[in-house]
């Protein structure tokens, strides 16, 4: 599978499993256990928009585009600047 294709079955996947809408995602990599698909999940919908409560979650991913783990790493709001890992 390429990329694209294991990062659309990973955010189906991530929906239908925790019940949230995806939205993007956010980063990928791949390594000898399979894809990592971080992906931002809307866990709260809000007014305006740019407070949304956003989830940012980690999925391993094997070759064939199925979900072997996830992860929530984080919750911010739509709006907020996030800082790159490491800065």
């Amino acid at each position: 599978m390429i990329l694209t294709e294991v990062a659309m079955r990973t955010m189906e996947q991530l929906s239908q499993l925790t019940g949230y809408r995806p939205v993007a995602v956010v980063g990928s990599s791949k390594d000898d256990q399979g894809w990592r698909i971080t992906v931002d999940l809307l866990e709260l919908s809000r007014i305006p928009a740019s407070s949304d409560l956003l989830g940012v979650y980690q999925a391993l991913v094997d070759e064939e585009g199925n979900l072997m783990e996830f992860e929530r790493k984080m919750t911010h709001n739509r709006g907020d600047v996030l800082e790159p890992n490491g800065a």
